[in-house]
């Protein structure tokens, strides 16, 4: 009898652990089930943030103008800056460009509308042709060209091959001698001004030579030293850009990483039109040329 009872008992001890172990391995299953719900509902809602993050995100655009001895505008590019993003977007205009002045509804050259209408023209002309919204400007003279690269005096830099040219009196106002040498202030002027037989094209890629030369020398400074320099040297001839705006653009250029960052030239081509070379814009693939500030 006395048997029968453990036996029973025994049992009964039995079925109660499986009908616990059931209930807690129910909810383990439950707790899992739940947990992996959630982080997948948190994931989506982190991915759908971050979409909706950079869809808000736009770039900000700086126009920089550099203007000759006759007051044209002889190099004008246009940088692109996403916040968020580690590179950027450099379009590089021709001055020979042909663009719709909509004031008088006649055709001129780019660099005609800043001794006609000042940074504001190129700014108007800009806008219209590539439909964005420029906020920041710095227009620079030989002068302030001259003063704000004073950080970067005696830049090692290989010059590709011999630059000459002579001013209206006939003394020599461009003199470089082809191979690898320090470059003064006035020599890095030179360089980025010289243009040969008209070759508007190759005198943008001598500037965006030396503007990617100056980013990866400038990469092996520490930030602090960067920002210093930027915010005492930046001296144009008129921006609405300040020293602290001036510096915060030079640092997010320098950190950029190359591969993430476009240097490229308003698309179009050559033609001659009345015995003068200009440059007419592609406006299909001027399309794609826009889409890169954006990212896409």
């Amino acid at each position: 009898m006395i048997n029968i009872k453990n036996r029973r008992l025994k049992e009964r001890k039995n079925k109660s652990k499986i009908k616990y172990k059931k209930i807690f391995i129910f909810l383990l299953c439950f707790i899992i089930l739940i947990s992996g719900i959630s982080f997948g509902v948190w994931k989506v809602k982190d991915k759908l943030f971050f979409w909706e993050k950079q869809t808000e995100e736009k770039p900000v655009y700086y126009l920089l103008i550099g203007e000759d001895e006759n007051k044209n505008a002889d190099a004008i590019a246009v940088v692109s800056l996403i916040d968020n993003s580690d590179g950027f977007t450099i379009i590089s205009f021709p001055s020979n460009t042909k663009i719709n002045n909509t004031k008088e509804d006649k055709d001129v050259l780019l660099k005609e509308t800043l001794v006609e209408n000042g940074a504001d023209g190129v700014k108007s002309a800009i806008e219209n042709l590539l439909h964005i919204k420029i906020d920041k400007y710095a227009v620079f003279d030989y002068n302030s060209f001259i003063e704000s690269t004073k950080f970067s005096k005696n830049f090692d830099f290989y010059v590709e091959k011999q630059m000459e040219h002579t001013n209206s009196e006939g003394n020599y106002d461009i003199q470089l001698k082809q191979g690898y040498q320090q470059l003064s202030n006035s020599e890095m002027l030179a360089y980025i001004r010289y243009i040969d037989e008209q070759n508007e094209i190759e005198r943008i890629q001598h500037q965006e030579r030396l503007a990617k030369s100056l980013i990866r020398k400038y990469g092996n400074n520490f930030s602090f030293i960067n920002k210093i320099g930027a915010y005492y040297f930046w001296k144009p001839k008129e921006s609405n850009i300040s020293s602290k705006e001036a510096s915060d653009l030079i640092l997010k250029l320098i950190n950029s990483k190359e591969e993430n960052s476009n240097f490229v030239i308003l698309p179009g081509e050559e033609q001659l039109i009345n015995k003068n070379k200009v440059w007419i814009v592609n406006q299909n693939e001027l399309q794609k040329t826009i889409a890169l500030t954006l990212n896409k």
